[in-house]
């Protein structure tokens, strides 16, 4: 079984090899024109991925963070930014995908600042 240190250095390698190619996407839309409603999906989405990690290492009931409650905690956030765009969707607005792409940089990025700070 590798060490947990190792299993962490990969794991980070895999998010920052993701936000690359999430970042690539983003930087073809037009950043001048972003509007704010990205920046608060990118947002909610650090935010709420770091407070669901530390629920459920509440629960755990451990000092650190697991990969569970990484794993955990980043698919509840993005089945909720989803579920948002689904529906609004449902109620004759737009099915947005940049603001799934804002959703997911955004879970990169808060476990990304929990790793490491």
């Amino acid at each position: 079984m590798p060490s947990q240190l190792s299993l962490y250095e990969n794991c980070n390698r895999w998010w920052t090899a993701g936000l690359l190619l999430m970042a690539s996407q983003a930087t073809a839309m037009n950043l001048e024109t972003l509007p704010t409603d990205k920046a608060a999906h990118f947002g909610l989405s650090s935010v709420a991925v770091e407070a669901t990690m530390k629920t459920c290492q509440a629960m755990e009931g451990s000092s650190g963070i697991s990969p569970a409650c990484r794993g955990w905690s980043s698919g509840f956030v993005l089945t909720a930014g989803l579920l948002k765009e689904i529906s609004d969707r449902q109620r004759g607005r737009e099915f947005d995908q940049q603001d799934l792409v804002a959703n997911v940089l955004g879970v990169i990025t808060g476990n990304l600042l929990q790793w490491n700070f």
